[in-house]
């Protein structure tokens, strides 16, 4: 079966995943530093996989493409990627879909882009704002939880590994034409640590279900959706964010937000 033929986007994908893997090979070697690492591998991100084969008669072959876009990096890296894909579910979704599910047995993690809940933000009225307070909050507490029971029994098909759910702490969002989601410094701070929380839980349990599973080095939380200037937000300089509330630091609330959570950072 040619699978670039029938699928075309299943051509590109591969072509993406052997140049990526000859980049890195060539930038910094494949025992070289400079990447991000789990279990020995670099960390490749798949963004948007959820769009692949929705339908159930596509999945045999977007898992097919999968299997050959993991072969097409090893072979010009020299070495497997740790692969997360875009699979966790959004606020809207009353489960983890099965094709999520299905593709998720090939990746070694899964993520989420952004977290916010578009069906409840469009029926607010334009020009409003949502506020990433202790109710808002809230909400993403409870998506990620039934995202990570989602997934809570399904294993890489390659490690036999119980796939990690990597929780999203992307805070905000300004599209045009849609209700701004507003935080501040403490908002975030206060997020990054509930997320930190859940993280800490997942990996307990994913290691009493199987202890002999790889476990990253140190836990892993997502910081996506903030680099997007024409949706009106991006983490640095935030100083044109309209999602940033309470400016405090130049626009860069948000990067001393992560440091203080993750590092060193002033005192506000």
């Amino acid at each position: 079966m040619n699978l670039a033929r029938n699928k075309p986007y299943i051509g590109k994908l591969l072509k993406d995943f052997r140049r990526m893997g000859q980049r890195l090979a060539e930038s910094v070697g494949n025992d070289g530093p400079g990447l991000l690492r789990i279990d020995g591998r670099p960390l490749v991100y798949l963004f948007g996989s959820h769009t692949f084969g929705p339908g159930d008669r596509d999945l045999p072959a977007v898992g097919a493409a999968l299997l050959r876009a993991r072969e097409e990096f090893a072979e010009a890296f020299g070495a497997y990627p740790y692969l997360v894909g875009d699979e966790s579910i959004f606020p809207g979704d009353p489960q983890v879909a099965l094709d999520r599910r299905y593709r998720a047995r090939f990746f070694d993690a899964v993520t989420r882009y952004h977290h916010y809940d578009e069906r409840h933000v469009r029926a607010l009225s334009n020009g409003s704002t949502v506020r990433l307070d202790a109710t808002y909050r809230d909400r993403l507490v409870r998506l990620e939880r039934r995202n990570m029971e989602g997934f809570a029994d399904v294993s890489n098909r390659y490690t036999n590994d119980p796939v990690l759910v990597i929780l999203s702490s992307a805070a905000g969002f300004a599209k045009r034409g849609l209700p701004a989601l507003q935080a501040s410094r403490d908002d975030y701070v206060a997020l990054l640590e509930a997320m930190q929380g859940l993280t800490d839980e997942h990996l307990e349990l994913r290691h009493r279900r199987r202890p002999q599973s790889a476990r990253p080095a140190a836990p892993l939380v997502f910081v996506g959706s903030w680099n997007e200037e024409f949706e009106g937000h991006a983490l640095m300089p935030a100083a044109q964010n309209r999602a940033l509330a309470d400016r405090r630091q130049d626009g860069f609330d948000w990067l001393y937000a992560i440091k203080s959570r993750y590092g060193v950072a002033p005192v506000a």
